[in-house]
């Protein structure tokens, strides 16, 4: 049993309004996402899942405060399912808009910035063995490989950059919004030649292409962590960065981070892109509710004997 605990290793900063004044600013938190063995993850995830800031939100939405792990996680996680999960299977740019009553959109906007949604901190160390890009939509791919090249200016020392991907086909709207070369088929291609605009040839980069989880069309997550930590020796791991987008931060950490360090990497920590707040606030609302569901599905699969979180993706 974990008791409530503060979100682990917060930097607090202000965001001022837009006129520069500070009389509307707010202190948020950017957590530091990153561990040294498997256990640090379940602590991590057990203050996640207890914090004030997650309490706030399912009270606001009528659900059930986690108090005690693990035996609140099965009723959290069941009530996640009903009331933030809305993809129904689909990938997550191709979920259908879905329709929230009014009262639910500022608690869910609000749970995205104090639960780490909408950043991450920087890079903790100066160097690293390995850097991963985690494979995305081709927006994705752009922003996050802009990121990780942005690191590197900073001679921050990346080590191997590494694109962590899968071959899921782009879909029309990639193609329009990014201008896609028309021999750009999937998202490993897309991810292959955005490292190479970023990174040129002097870089050692290369792309692992991660085969389907069995019974799915694409490598999720977790197989893809799993692919890595076999085509890659510890040796060449020890210190890892995973680069990928803020809003699915706490999610794919508590997924990645027990396969690195249960597979001889001593430190493993994700940073992300900061997530856009411009334009329609309902479709934004949906998404943090669809990744805070994930990571809380994530996080209670840390406990498997809950029974919690074996329905999510």
């Amino acid at each position: 049993m974990f008791p409530p605990r503060s979100l682990p290793d917060a930097v607090v900063f202000t965001i001022t309004n837009r006129t520069g004044g500070t009389s509307e600013s707010e202190h948020l938190t950017r957590p530091r996402w990153l561990a040294s063995q498997p256990g640090d993850v379940a602590a991590i995830a057990a203050a996640w899942l207890t914090s004030p800031e997650l309490a706030t939100l399912t009270r606001a939405l009528g659900g059930p405060v986690i108090r005690s792990i693990p035996a609140d996680l099965a009723a959290a996680a069941e009530w996640s399912q009903h009331a933030l999960d809305t993809r129904g299977g689909a990938e997550r740019h191709e979920a259908p808009a879905a329709r929230r009553p009014g009262f639910a959109i500022p608690p869910l906007l609000s749970a995205g910035r104090a639960l780490g949604l909408m950043s991450t901190g920087g890079p903790r160390l100066g160097s690293y063995d390995l850097t991963v890009i985690l494979g995305g939509t081709a927006t994705g791919n752009r922003l996050r490989t802009a990121l990780a090249a942005s690191f590197a200016q900073r001679d921050i020392d990346l080590g191997v950059v590494a694109g962590l991907t899968a071959d899921r086909p782009l879909t029309a709207a990639e193609r329009r919004v990014e201008r896609l070369p028309a021999a750009e088929d999937s998202e490993w291609q897309n991810l292959l030649r955005e490292l190479g605009g970023a990174f040129g040839s002097g870089r050692d980069t290369q792309v692992l292409v991660a085969p389907p989880a069995p019974g799915s069309q694409r490598a999720d997550t977790r197989a893809s962590v799993d692919y890595l930590t076999g085509q890659i020796a510890p040796a060449a791991r020890r210190r890892v960065l995973i680069v990928t987008s803020a809003i699915y931060a706490p999610y794919q950490f508590f997924i990645a981070a027990p396969g690195l360090t249960g597979a001889g990497t001593g430190h493993a920590e994700l940073v992300g892109t900061p997530t856009g707040t411009a334009g329609d606030q309902t479709l934004l609302a949906q998404r943090i509710a669809q990744e805070i569901h994930s990571a809380i599905t994530a996080a209670c699969r840390l406990w498997p004997a809950s029974g919690a979180g074996r329905g999510g993706r």
